[in-house]
């Protein structure tokens, strides 16, 4: 069973919501007593199978869950699921050697706990978010003006420019099409 040092039986009992706590593990208790039923009537390698396609399902659902493409009521219910077909499986392959792997689970993640580093915290990460999004508008707000005077400059450019004729403009592009397929052309014969 749960060792009372351990950091889950902290979390449960950091648990503001009794109701809910309360709710988990007399579900919990009642699908495990439902197992025992749900054996007898389909048998053991049903049970096994059913166990396995529901824990792809939440595979599945949690996967469509990070890209936000399912809501968290069909999360919940694929993890319902699980749970339930978990105590089926326990049932199955022996409840005593299922409880004495979690205890052995439950230690050494107790013991990985112990030795990782804190996340950063939320208030640092605001910080340096809030930090970065400055920076950018700052960045934003310099270029604007740059473009504001290279707009600036071009205005003043256009009145001491005479005006562009389109004639001119027609050469130009030729010129500049005719120089393309030169390239394009001298490229081809250095690939041959």
């Amino acid at each position: 069973m749960c060792n009372s040092s351990l950091p889950v039986v902290t979390v449960i009992k950091d648990m503001t919501d009794e109701t809910s706590k309360l709710k988990l593990f007399d579900n919990l208790v009642c699908a495990y007593h439902v197992a025992e039923i749900t054996i007898k009537a389909w048998g053991e390698d049903a049970q096994l199978n059913k166990t396995i396609e529901e824990c792809a399902e939440l595979i599945v659902a949690l996967q469509h869950s990070k890209s936000r493409t399912l809501d968290v009521r069909t999360v919940a219910s694929e993890i319902a699921d699980v749970l339930v077909m978990v105590m089926c499986a326990a049932r199955v392959i022996g409840v005593d050697l299922v409880t004495d792997e979690m205890s052995k689970k439950l230690t050494r993640l107790k013991t990985r706990l112990e030795t990782v580093k804190p996340q950063v915290d939320l208030e640092d990460r605001y910080n340096k978010a809030v930090q970065q999004s400055t920076e950018m508008e700052s960045r934003y707000y310099k270029e604007l003006a740059r473009a504001e005077e290279l707009q600036r400059q071009l205005l003043a450019l256009q009145e001491v420019l005479p005006p562009i004729n389109t004639e001119d403009e027609k050469n130009v592009d030729e010129l500049l099409e005719k120089h393309r397929r030169g390239v394009k052309k001298r490229k081809m014969t250095k690939l041959k």
